[in-house]
């Protein structure tokens, strides 16, 4: 099996400690068999991987590009017949199903499951505040639609410049709003500084410890995030503000799957995982699943139905679909440090 990581160009940082990471792979699943190749930023890219692709020994490849190159490179992967997971954004990569899967968590799936979590926690009223970026718009977007199918309402949205946030003029305004849940799609530095300055208003997350000795003056919260939101570093040194908030992930070391992957790294001297390792080995091994259980009858690679949930939430490759990444599971943070939701 291929594994195509950026090991040049400006992804080369990210490639190359997932390339390092993958010797943890082979020490811990002997059987599966990897040769990892540089996918590279330049056009000559395609051509390699239609050569690899072609050869008799290669199976199906596991691919970790940005969006450019995902889509430069999907209807070659696709046009061999071997089956493929991209961990990739571009939509260019969800054009065909049962040959090529997206392996990463999508806006759409974080969307619902925040939407999910807003009303679990009996939330009828959402605060929406995002950066003026594009990223920020189709959470926005896609959260309200979800949140407003499940029941809710989102009654107010205000947005913030992504270079330097003026928290006075996007938040100040929320205190004469009534709303019981607040959303911001953004970095967990982005968030804990826009929390801060609400803490300063007397909104606080549920179940947050405050300060205020008139608790009547305390308006209380369901804060919800982004998986952006999973930089323990963050949650510990803004502990207070994070205090009871929730947010989607894929992949965390404190789930009892993530342990098990940082325990296989720590073993190999190898550092720390993160949730592109987690996608990256769910994905080579669903595609080995996928590939040992296909029917002896059958000609096409994507006529197999596998599954693998190893290291994270877990990778599906199902007949006729285009992602891979169907689920994401809720985390809880408490004390600067989080845990997943029963």
């Amino acid at each position: 099996m291929i594994v195509f990581l950026p090991l040049t160009g400006r992804a080369r940082t990210a490639g190359n400690e997932l390339a390092q990471h993958l010797e943890a792979f082979r020490r811990v699943h002997a059987s599966t068999s990897i040769e990892v190749m540089d996918v590279g930023p330049d056009e000559g890219s395609g051509e390699r991987l239609r050569a690899l692709m072609s050869r008799g020994d290669v199976v199906g490849c596991v691919a970790f590009a940005d969006r450019l190159s995902a889509d430069r490179l999907a209807p070659i992967a696709a046009d061999t017949g071997k089956p493929c997971v991209f961990l990739a954004l571009g939509e260019g990569v969800v054009g065909f199903p049962g040959k090529i899967w997206r392996g990463l968590h999508t806006a759409p799936l974080v969307s619902r499951t925040v939407s999910g979590l807003a009303r679990a926690q009996g939330s009828l009223r959402m605060a929406i505040v995002r950066p003026e970026v594009p990223y920020g718009e189709a959470h926005a977007v896609l959260t309200r639609a979800a949140f407003e199918a499940a029941g809710g309402v989102v009654v107010v949205e205000r947005v913030y410049s992504a270079k330097k946030p003026d928290w006075s003029a996007a938040l100040n305004e929320l205190t004469k709003t009534e709303f019981d849940c607040l959303f911001i799609p953004d970095r967990a530095t982005v968030a804990a500084s826009a929390l801060a300055h609400l803490a300063s208003m007397g909104l606080w997350s549920r179940g947050a410890a405050t300060s205020f000795s008139d608790r009547r003056s305390v308006r209380e919260i369901v804060v919800l995030g982004t998986p952006e939101w999973y930089e323990p570093s963050v949650l510990r040194a803004s502990a207070r503000y994070f205090e009871g908030s929730l947010f989607p992930l894929a992949f965390a070391e404190e789930s009892v799957t993530g342990a098990k992957l940082a325990s296989h790294l720590r073993d190999a001297n190898l550092g720390r995982p993160t949730a592109l390792d987690a996608l990256l080995w769910d994905a080579i091994l669903a595609l080995h699943h996928h590939l040992e259980r296909r029917p002896e009858t059958s000609t096409a690679p994507s006529d197999a139905v596998s599954s693998s949930a190893l290291y994270s939430v877990g990778v599906s490759l199902l007949p006729g679909s285009t992602e891979a990444v169907r689920s994401l599971f809720a985390v809880k943070v408490h004390d600067g440090q989080v845990s997943p939701l029963p």
